[in-house]
């Protein structure tokens, strides 16, 4: 016997005599660790044995700090999450997703085994899968922080290699998180619950990340889960508010719609910024409630307005759909029965997408997005120019209009004729296209103008207007005017400061 614990599976039955007197037991028993210990899809170690593991190694560190040695970290844990996951199962189907999950699996098992080949100072000592499409990593040996990244970024390196799905090529890449061993880790669950932390932290700052666990982490994820837990009742309770930015042609300087957004004004917090609740609103699902909400007001609002000041043309709206939103089933019913009861035109009406709404499941966006045209509604592809659009893409699916993004926009120099030239390729390619163009950032006179000689007739940004409150621009719309030589919609000065509203 090696001293180590194995896992029992006991089976008896006893047999008495005619008064109930136990006379014999005859029984079985099974070995059943490997059962409990590794994960049966993958055959990976599971939680179980990566926190038994865990409990050793910190076992083992806290003796020796306990005996005045070194507190140098002996040992780290990396948590893994696979970005998209529900994407390829939706796409592929279940068995596809549990096959991938077996070759990510290998991949990382693989990795692993490299790498200690490569190094002698730090190894994995168990890759785990902890459920789901996460997966963890012992890492034991000289734990210092550029060991456990460059490990990590090893780890990522591969798994972002294609996978062959039964002839379909997959791309894959994790979030990832790591925490080194100290002597303030009380259980192995502190190590985890650091490295999901950091995980998550760099998940919701840019996927693909690797990050490494900082105490001031601890807060944030404390916000966060405030956060999701207050965002669940904001809707019920009123908190959110929408403002809106101002939509002008470019040669009248005339307004003809707006773009709605929305705020929340936490009861502790104040006003929130979009970057800070839509992330969380998308991961829990609450964004479709918010989307609905926004959607029935933004219409009341509009027509409102075009109803008291007689707009010809009517002023159009348009309105953000997140990936959540999109992919609901029942999307499409639902706007309708939302213009039905606002009473609002659907041509009145521009849904904005980016391209990560889209392009991860083409054929099914390409039926959603006719069946949204068939309402009536215009499509906008917004960002465009920073993603990776396919002009095949472009070419086949519905859409009416490219926001052309405002990072292209700020390179522009009217003393440069070289700067707008990326901005006339896209106008000249919407334009082969049937596609309008609107540019967004516009933030000063020599912006609009070069836009205007290269084409462009839409747009928004600063030097039209910031996203207004409904007061604000109310008295916007009634101030309605045009001056060829500044801004024709300028927020007069004497406008509470509140008004004003930042991006």
């Amino acid at each position: 016997m090696d001293g180590s614990s194995r896992w029992m599976s006991c089976h008896a039955i006893t047999t008495r005599d005619p008064t109930g007197k136990p006379l014999r037991m005859a029984g079985s028993q099974a070995d059943i660790t490997e059962e409990k210990t590794l994960d049966v899809l993958t055959g990976l170690p599971n939680r179980l044995l990566l926190i038994s593991q865990l409990e050793i190694a910190a076992g083992e560190f806290a003796c020796r700090v306990a005996q005045g040695g070194s507190p140098s970290p002996t040992h780290a844990v990396l948590f893994l999450d696979l970005n998209d996951f529900k994407t390829i199962n939706d796409t592929f189907g279940h068995i596809a997703g549990d096959r991938l999950l077996c070759l990510i699996g290998a991949r990382l098992k693989a990795t692993g085994l490299q790498w200690a080949e490569q190094q002698t100072s730090l190894v994995a000592s168990v890759i785990a899968r902890m459920g789901g499409d996460e997966f963890a990593v012992l890492l034991e040996g000289a734990a210092t922080s550029t060991a456990v990244l460059a490990f990590a970024q090893k780890l990522q390196e591969n798994i972002e290699e294609p996978f062959d799905l039964d002839g379909l090529s997959v791309h894959c890449a994790f979030s990832i998180g790591a925490t080194l061993a100290s002597e303030f880790h009380r259980t192995p669950e502190d190590m985890l619950r650091e490295a999901d932390i950091a995980m998550y932290t760099g998940k919701v700052e840019n996927r693909g990340r690797i990050v490494l666990f900082d105490p001031a982490m601890r807060d944030v994820a404390s916000q966060q889960f405030e956060l999701q837990n207050d965002i669940r009742t904001a809707v019920a309770k009123g908190e959110f508010t929408l403002v809106f930015q101002p939509q002008v042609e470019l040669t009248t300087g005339r307004m003809y719609g707006v773009e709605s957004l929305i705020r929340w004004i936490h009861p502790t917090r104040g006003l929130l910024q979009p970057d800070v609740f839509i992330p969380i609103a998308e991961k829990t699902g609450v964004i479709v409630e918010i989307g609905a909400w926004m959607l029935r007001e933004a219409c009341l609002q509009i027509r409102s307005w075009n109803l008291e000041f007689f707009r010809d043309p009517p002023l159009e709206l348009s309105v953000n759909l997140s990936p959540r939103e999109f992919k609901q089933k029942n999307l499409v019913s639902g706007i309708v029965r939302t213009l039905s009861e606002t009473d609002f035109a659907p041509r009145l009406l521009h849904f904005e997408l980016t391209e990560g709404a889209l392009f991860e499941d083409i054929a099914s966006a390409r039926l959603t997005l006719n069946a949204l045209k068939e309402i009536g509604v215009g499509l906008d592809l917004d960002d465009f120019g920073t993603g990776y659009s396919s002009l095949k893409y472009l070419r086949e699916l519905p859409f009416d209009t490219l926001k052309i993004d405002k990072y292209f926009i700020a390179s522009l120099d009217p003393q440069q004729a070289s700067s707008g030239e990326l901005v006339r390729a896209i106008i000249n390619m919407a334009d082969v296209l049937g596609l309008e163009v609107i540019a967004e950032g516009i933030e000063s006179n020599a912006h609009r103008t070069t836009l205007r000689a290269l084409g462009c007739r839409f747009g928004q940004g600063y030097y039209f207007g910031k996203p207004l409150n409904a007061d604000a621009l109310h008295h916007m719309l009634m101030c309605e005017g045009s001056d060829e030589g500044g801004p024709p919609l300028p927020v007069p000065a004497e406008l509470p400061k509140h008004f004003q509203e930042q991006v």
